[in-house]
């Protein structure tokens, strides 16, 4: 019996396309080996292979690093591609059904919304069989073939629709790692979470306080988790990120603007808080006479929101969209605010002066005695660990865009010295993750 020579090692992208931020430096580091390892990424949702943007930094990384990629298509057939050019081209719909989407999940919860989903299904299989010509499979068990491990966020394990993929992967090997930067509370991990198999599972945190968290709420004992700091600081792998930065065809860039990093409406950002908050955004910019760029969270929608605030005619003009990375970014703006994303850590450590814009007060979810608070007011972990400058109105807001543009005190020092009371540093993270992969996959 002749010994198996590549190892297929499958990376589940899940919960969105911003897992990429954390595990594609060990990624690229594995590809860089010359190891004899097939790299296949699995997409468990057809809307994740529809937010590619083939312009991004890490999705023109990825095309080099993945040399398969399986998604299930509209219908539900699973397939796999070479390349997420194919991906994309396999799951676009047409023009016109942009509304039946809406329109099924406006009544998703009537039988007539339940009935036209059903009936879209029946639509795309005939539709990607008969005039695309797509043949696929009924499960993702027929193209899992022979894996040899699964990299993976541990907090996807209880999700539905990984549940069937997950007992695919019994007796495999596991590695995971968060596809965020969080700071854990022992509150956190007061709901343990089961998860399918914990035989052959290595964790990889960023900090002691998500060590405890691991062990604590996925019962992962001591010796399977390792802190490792942060890969994507590397700084071999943030040099990578700038030179492709670099070459990339960029929309043109203001020289005076304010960055922002959005999110979609939730129930922490509701839609009149967050239009609120755009609005005093407008207001200063309009001010100190400076442009605005936002950064789109993979989830969000194109609903009409910004250029109600900003005028759908003045795009181009005193605001724009951009798909540039993050940090480039922040690090061209005057000042970057954020509503709430992990990408504070990241303007933290390249030194931008960040503010989250966010008001939490008489929100009856987080407005409670049990809230970590700031003078008296309920905030994220964020900015109570003071990793982030906090504004909750217009005043606060008013106060931080005087320091940073006519004093030109960022405090940015600050920042970085609770950055490093929280989080491990270690510059070639993403070497010692790929290495530790690599010998026990081996």
């Amino acid at each position: 019996m002749c010994n198996k020579v590549t190892k297929n090692l499958y990376f589940l992208c899940s919960p969105n396309l911003g897992i990429l931020e954390n595990w594609l430096p060990v990624l690229y580091k594995l590809k860089l080996t010359k190891a004899n390892i097939k790299l296949i990424c699995i997409f468990p949702k057809t809307a994740i292979v529809q937010s590619v943007n083939l312009n991004d930094v890490l999705i023109k990384i990825s095309e080099d690093v993945f040399d398969e990629l399986i998604f299930p298509t509209n219908s539900g057939t699973w397939v796999s591609t070479p390349t997420l050019v194919n991906s994309i081209d396999i799951t676009k719909n047409p023009d016109w059904f942009k509304y039946v989407l809406k329109f099924n999940l406006k009544f998703s919860d009537l039988f007539i919304g339940r009935f036209s989903k059903s009936m879209s299904r029946v639509f795309f299989s005939f539709y990607e069989r008969n005039i695309k010509n797509i043949s696929g499979v009924e499960s993702v068990y027929e193209l899992v073939q022979d894996p040899d491990a699964l990299l993976f966020d541990i907090n996807e394990s209880s999700k539905e629709f990984n549940l069937q993929l997950f007992q695919r992967f019994q007796g495999i090997k596991k590695f995971t790692m968060h596809h965020g930067i969080s700071i854990f509370e022992q509150k956190d991990s007061a709901v343990q979470v089961k998860v399918l198999d914990l035989s052959n599972i290595t964790s990889y945190v960023f900090s002691q306080s998500e060590y405890v968290y691991c062990k604590d709420k996925y019962q992962i004992s001591e010796g399977s988790i390792k802190v490792v700091g942060i890969p994507r600081y590397d700084k071999d792998w943030i040099a990578i990120i700038e030179e492709q930065q670099k070459n990339k065809i960029s929309k043109r860039h203001w020289e005076n603007f304010v960055f922002v990093v959005s999110r979609p409406i939730s129930d922490y950002l509701p839609r009149e808080r967050k239009i609120s908050s755009l609005v005093m955004i407008k207001g200063f910019c309009d001010k100190y006479d400076l442009k605005i760029i936002i950064k789109r969270h993979p989830k969000e929608s194109g609903d009409g929101t910004f250029e109600y605030v900003f005028g759908s005619g003045e795009y181009g003009e005193s605001w724009m969209y951009s798909d540039d990375h993050p940090v480039h970014l922040g690090k061209l703006s005057e000042i970057s605010i954020v509503f709430y994303s992990s990408l504070v850590v990241d303007l933290v450590v390249a030194g931008v002066p960040t503010i989250e814009l966010l008001n939490l007060k008489g929100l009856s979810k987080y407005d409670t005695k049990d809230a970590l608070k700031v003078n008296g007011e309920p905030v994220f972990d964020y900015r109570y660990y003071g990793l982030v400058f906090g504004a909750s109105n217009s005043i606060e807001l008013s106060k931080y865009f005087n320091d940073f543009l006519i004093q030109k005190e960022t405090g940015t020092d600050r920042l970085m010295k609770n950055y490093n009371k929280i989080f491990t540093t270690d510059l070639n993270s993403s070497r010692k993750v790929a290495n530790d992969i690599l010998s026990k996959t081996s």
